[in-house]
């Protein structure tokens, strides 16, 4: 059988909220790529998640500014 991962993000910029958005609503499977930020804004690529979906879209706002923080399942998660 295969393994379900999940993911989160959070403190996502609001100019993604309508692309998320349009992913949960429709279901449709998407890839998503994952970083590591260091403490300089350097990043470094450690994967893909494949055939994920977007399962929650919650929208924040608050004294950091406003963003929103999304949350899903995956199939596979390969390394680069």
């Amino acid at each position: 059988s295969l393994k379900k991962r999940t993911w989160s993000a959070s403190e996502i910029l609001p100019e993604y909220y309508d692309l998320f958005m349009d992913y949960y609503e429709s279901g449709e499977l998407i890839p998503i790529k994952v970083f590591n930020f260091g403490p300089e804004g350097e990043f470094s690529h450690k994967g893909t998640l494949t055939h994920a979906t977007v399962d929650e879209v919650t929208w924040k706002s608050d004294d950091d500014g406003t963003g929103f923080d999304a949350s899903g399942k995956a199939l596979n998660f390969i390394r680069s």
